[in-house]
């Protein structure tokens, strides 16, 4: 009787052990798979944070790129408005400037188209008597220190006044004012000069060493010379 027992319950001590290892394999293997999937986990959570971090940076750098924006639209409507303002003054200063510059220059002549030159012609004995006298008693020439002299462009081109001023003062010629003519159609340049001026206006067009047509001053004028330059 026991020995028919005997090979039952060896079987069943082998199945016990065969399931009891696959057991433990399973138990194993199930815990190897969830630390996997923790290790998963936190690496995801790791990227998830690094993902919040650059999307707060990105936004960060938004904000300050929109205030830059902003800032650059402030500075170029106040830079328009800054331009108006200045070509509106500067008209107004040349409109302002012209007419002064008018009373300096004689309108152009109403059937020539050019500019006037004549001279009153002198009457009566007073005006003869006058010039007589002050030619006897006027020394050779004024120093060129000591003439008043203004440089107006006559082309257009205030740099050409510029030039000019700078070769005068070369020539030792004291330059106070520069500005622009009334009109730019001058096509060479022009020495006006007081009749006590005429030997000065004279050298100073040879010194210059180019083309000059030498004039009077047909108007009154607180300076000696004015030089116009032209085109050429």
């Amino acid at each position: 009787m026991i020995g028919k027992s005997m090979p039952r319950y060896g079987l069943l001590f082998i199945l016990l052990v065969f399931f009891g290892c696959a057991s433990t394999k399973a138990d194993t293997r199930g815990q190897t798979d969830i630390k996997q999937l923790q290790e998963t986990q936190i690496s995801l959570n790791e990227k998830i944070t690094a993902l919040q971090q650059e999307h707060q940076e990105l936004q960060k750098r938004m904000v300050g790129v929109q205030s830059e924006l902003h800032a650059m639209a402030e500075e170029l409507s106040d830079l328009k408005g800054y331009t108006k303002t200045s070509k509106g003054t500067a008209s107004s200063r040349e409109a302002s400037s012209s007419a002064l510059l008018e009373k300096e220059l004689p309108p152009p002549d109403s059937t020539t188209g050019k500019q006037s030159t004549k001279e009153s012609a002198p009457t009566g004995k007073t005006k003869t008597a006058t010039a007589t006298s002050s030619e006897k008693t006027k020394p050779d020439q004024i120093s060129r220190k000591s003439l008043r002299i203004k440089v107006l462009s006559g082309n257009g081109d205030r740099s050409s006044a510029k030039q000019m001023s700078q070769k005068l003062k070369q020539l030792g010629y004291p330059v106070e004012l520069i500005d622009m003519a009334p009109r730019s159609n001058f096509s060479e340049v022009v020495i006006y000069y007081l009749s006590s001026n005429k030997k000065d206006a004279e050298k100073l067009a040879v010194e210059l060493g180019k083309p000059a047509i030498v004039k009077p001053l047909s108007w009154s004028s607180s300076f000696n010379l004015i030089i116009v330059t032209g085109k050429d």
